[in-house]
């Protein structure tokens, strides 16, 4: 693979999908205290409110959690590129899942090994789990024979653990990548 040793460039838009993210995990973390302190009022008359701020909540966790994914391969592919070629880059590492990048890539740049259990990678791959559960929506059939409750909670769980710790979970990973000094 070729090696590069400084490289500049930039990309044809600027989407700022730190800022996005970071505004979006703010709103959805407000938005869960809110939540939280119509809970405790324990008030009948709050319920439409409290399903509004739910579904704006969700609205925001959703945005969270694909915006840090967009972010976390756009990152892994600039850090990538400081170190090899665009054209290198593109042609053997460009295919590899997210997860499989945010461990070899920083191997192959800078020797640093990352670990697969490494608590940032686990999160990383719960925050795939929960962007693949938005974008690769499954429906769950209910047979009208053997009606049944639907049960969803493993995954409603982990979407909202992965939005509440999404910006955490991209910026503890960049952090991975420190650029060691020659």
């Amino acid at each position: 693979m070729e090696k590069v040793h400084r490289r500049y460039g930039t990309s044809r838009v600027d989407y700022q999908l730190h800022a996005v993210l970071k505004s979006n995990h703010e709103k959805y973390n407000d938005l869960e205290n809110e939540i939280e302190r119509l809970e405790q009022q324990d008030d009948p008359k709050n319920i439409p409110l409290f399903f509004k701020l739910r579904y704006e909540q969700i609205q925001h966790g959703v945005i969270s959690i694909i915006t840090a994914i967009a972010h976390l391969e756009a990152v892994i592919f600039e850090y990538g590129t400081h170190f090899i070629t665009p054209k290198s880059y593109l042609e053997h590492l460009d295919k590899l899942k997210l997860v499989s990048k945010w461990i070899v890539i920083p191997e192959i740049c800078q020797k640093t090994e990352i670990k697969e259990d490494r608590p940032e990678i686990n999160d990383l791959k719960e925050l795939i789990k929960a962007r693949n559960a938005i974008i690769h929506q499954k429906i769950q059939w209910i047979d009208p024979e053997k009606p049944s409750v639907v049960n969803n909670n493993t995954e409603i769980d982990r979407f909202h653990r992965a939005a509440s710790k999404s910006l955490q979970t991209t910026d503890n990973l960049i952090k991975i990548l420190k650029i060691k000094k020659k």
